[in-house]
């Protein structure tokens, strides 16, 4: 876990909407070095693939953060996505920037 982990978390506002067909979440900062962080962990994971092919994850870059919008057909696995994002205390489900 890279040592300014906890740092960047205390930086960062995480707002979870639920929307009909899943999540948007955004995560944003006011703190200029943790927006640069964001923006390269973005740029690593623009070409990741979900390896559910019954969710999409499309990740957009905002001045301030960014938001992932993540969604699905399957009624089941968006209660599931909604779910989870609802639950968790960083990133998309938990698991930091990387959403892991």
């Amino acid at each position: 876990m890279n040592s300014n982990y906890a740092v960047y978390r205390a930086n960062i506002t995480r707002t979870v909407t639920n929307i009909t067909n899943g999540v948007e979440i955004s995560m944003t900062t006011t703190d200029s070095v943790t927006l640069e962080h964001m923006k390269s962990m973005f740029a690593q994971k623009q070409t990741k693939v979900s390896p559910n092919s019954l969710i999409k994850t499309e990740r957009a870059l905002l001045s301030n953060g960014i938001k992932l919008t993540i969604t699905s057909t399957d009624s089941a696995i968006i209660k599931l996505i909604q779910d989870r994002a609802a639950v968790a205390k960083s990133g998309a489900f938990g698991g930091g920037m990387n959403g892991k």
